[in-house]
């Protein structure tokens, strides 16, 4: 009863006015931009900034870790900045990333699976599988 609850109360945080799911890729230039300065962690700025280097260190285990914990109010740029770390990893570094997408879906399993529905990035989709 009490993951029901949860996974109820995860679908209508995350829905805009519209009743839409918000996706970093669907948001305006004004929106994201007011997430992005919402946003208090240094590290995931400075990765969708460009300015962080994966690796398989307790940096990017850092990193993931405050991914993984970030607030509703930036899950849109969370969620952005963790499948672009999905997509660019190897190695040694998807193996620790995929312990972190099963984090992810844990977390936010609505807001997870709706995405992967709508996206056609078969590596990104394998990662979460």
């Amino acid at each position: 009863m009490k993951v029901f609850l949860v996974f109820i109360i995860s679908i209508f945080l995350f829905v805009s006015n519209d009743g839409q799911f918000k996706f970093w890729e669907d948001l305006s230039c004004k929106q994201k931009t007011e997430i992005y300065e919402v946003c208090k962690s240094e590290s995931i700025k400075k990765f969708y900034d460009g300015d962080f280097v994966l690796s398989d260190d307790e940096t990017t285990d850092e990193l993931l870790n405050e991914l993984i914990a970030s607030n509703d109010t930036i899950l849109p740029l969370s969620f952005y900045v963790f499948n672009k770390i999905c997509t660019q990893s190897d190695g040694a570094l998807s193996e620790m990333v995929g312990r972190y997408c099963l984090l992810f879906i844990t977390k936010h399993p609505v807001y997870v699976f709706l995405y992967l529905n709508r996206c056609d990035n078969d590596k990104l989709q394998h990662l979460y599988a």
